[in-house]
């Protein structure tokens, strides 16, 4: 639905809402928008936590990481975005993760990480718990698999 504001020559603004048309006093339209932001930026308690849980359980599944054959570690960051991979480390309060990725990569693309690590200090909680959800645990999932086929085979 298409929002449009016009201002009038007695200080109140004309909002059109589709074919809705409200006249309203400038004071309420600060007080409206105000209102929107907090609204947008607030989290409930509910939404809280229910990220903290999610929170809680993607970091259980980033710390299986930790007790999984290198192999499997480095077939799993082949696939892994340079972002994804700091959502990874950054999910693991222990650092464990951080430790297990950096033995698992080249010499190069440890030093591109650490560095990136450095420079990408702000990445949302629930920006890192979709990439964790859509990206990250199907790509995990997928090495885990294609290594337990393997090892069926060798």
């Amino acid at each position: 639905m298409d929002v449009k504001l016009k201002r009038k020559d007695d200080k109140s603004v004309l909002v059109e809402l589709g074919h809705v048309i409200i006249s309203m006093p400038q004071d309420a339209v600060k007080q409206l928008v105000d209102l929107m932001d907090y609204r947008v930026k607030q989290l409930t308690p509910e939404d809280e936590a229910s990220l903290e849980r999610s929170l809680a359980g993607y970091r259980k599944i980033a710390l299986r990481i930790v007790d999984m054959e290198n192999a499997t570690v480095q077939m799993m960051l082949a696939d892994l975005t340079t972002k994804q991979v700091i959502i990874l480390v950054r999910i693991d309060n222990s650092g464990r993760v951080k430790e297990k990725i950096l033995k698992n990569l080249p010499s190069i693309k440890r030093q591109e990480l650490e560095e990136d690590l450095k420079l990408n200090e702000k990445i949302t909680v629930k920006k890192a718990l979709s990439q964790m959800e859509y990206k990250i645990v199907p790509v995990l999932k997928r090495a885990i698999m294609e290594r337990k086929r393997i090892m069926s085979e060798g």
